[in-house]
């Protein structure tokens, strides 16, 4: 059978490479991504990419809290966070109500801003958005 597979395959051993969560290996998984609340780097609209970073203000914690209220019955099975305080602070919440411990991932983290970091210039904040734009076209130049 020319241009088919069939027959050429005589048996298939599967195994589950354990590192690996078991939830990835099963099918469909629903991934939702939430922002972080409030910061106090928002609101002094500093250019704030790098980890620990500014905490949430009472704002930022009443909107993790609501996010709380909406994802509670949603059937998240797990969370993960950036090491950032503010994404540790903006699950944390629901993590709670859910009887989990949030997951530190340091994969899952912004584009740092390098030597803008904390600036609240508007000339880096339009530089940051260049090269965030930029890389996701996939022009890595420098």
């Amino acid at each position: 059978m020319s241009g088919s597979l069939a027959g050429s395959v005589t048996s298939v051993t599967w195994r589950r490479n354990l590192s690996v969560p078991l939830w990835l290996t099963l099918g469909c998984v629903r991934l939702t991504l939430i922002r972080h609340g409030e910061t106090h780097g928002n609101v002094q609209r500093l250019l704030d990419t790098a980890p620990p970073g500014t905490e949430l203000t009472d704002l930022g914690r009443a909107q993790a809290e609501q996010v709380a209220d909406q994802f509670a019955d949603a059937g998240i099975g797990a969370i993960y966070v950036s090491p950032a305080i503010r994404a540790i602070a903006t699950g944390e919440p629901l993590a709670a109500r859910l009887g989990l411990t949030p997951i530190v991932e340091p994969g899952i983290r912004e584009i740092w801003a390098g030597d803008d970091e904390m600036s609240p210039s508007y000339e880096a904040w339009v530089d940051y958005v260049k090269v965030v734009r930029a890389w996701w076209a996939g022009d890595f130049s420098p």
